[in-house]
């Protein structure tokens, strides 16, 4: 399991998933690259990005957004630049941390082949909203952080949202709200990885960092 990691899933697929398939899952947080496979098939490939979720204030903070593209043209043995976005940090404050985006295909985000947005964290009385645009490819949204209470009687802010779908569709779900004085629940689990199983969980409210985003179940 892994706290406020994101994931940038590469595979060169064959249609449907076959034993065949290579798949390569790079996980350094940060600026990287990566050199191409000298049997690369620019004409059949995906590429899956996933950005790092918010952390929690009173609300939860919002899921990262999943992007990604097909058959994209790369040089074998290349080197490819990708960065890989971080949870949002914890905060004792109300207000939470957006988490930070993941790219792929250029050393800046703009000119990438593939970028997915990090999740906002949560604010004073919501969670944060999952964004649906803003970067390239097929996006798909992560689930919205849930509502929290400023009360200080109150428990901690609701928990943050999961991570997006992978098939072009399906979004993750809300986090839970807090009621009264127990804490938020957590992150709802979007559908995560072209093999349609859950999505990490979001982070908690309350100042714990944003969810990992990882395909597989997490939690």
């Amino acid at each position: 399991l892994m706290s406020a990691v994101t994931q940038a899933v590469l595979s060169a697929l064959g249609g449907a998933a076959a034993p065949d398939d290579t798949w390569v899952f790079l996980t350094a947080t940060g600026a990287n690259s990566w050199t191409v496979p000298a049997d690369w098939n620019s004409a059949n490939n995906t590429i899956y990005c996933v950005a790092a979720g918010g952390s929690g204030g009173y609300g939860g903070g919002a899921g990262g957004m999943l992007a990604f593209i097909d058959d994209l043209t790369l040089t074998p043995s290349g080197s490819v630049d990708y960065n890989i976005g971080t949870g949002g940090a914890g905060t004792s404050t109300g207000t939470g941390n957006a988490g930070n985006d993941t790219w792929f295909g250029d050393a800046v985000a703009a000119s990438a082949d593939v970028w997915a947005i990090g999740g906002p964290g949560g604010t004073t009385t919501t969670g944060g909203t999952a964004p649906t645009t803003g970067g390239t490819g097929t996006q798909v949204a992560g689930g919205n952080g849930g509502t929290g209470n400023s009360s200080v009687f109150s428990g901690a802010g609701g928990g943050g949202g999961g991570a997006g779908g992978s098939d072009g569709s399906t979004a993750g779900r809300a986090g839970g709200a807090s009621t009264g004085f127990s804490p938020g629940g957590g992150g709802g689990g979007g559908q995560g990885g072209p093999s349609a199983t859950t999505g990490g969980a979001g982070g908690a409210g309350g100042g714990a960092a944003g969810g990992a985003n990882r395909n597989g179940a997490g939690a």
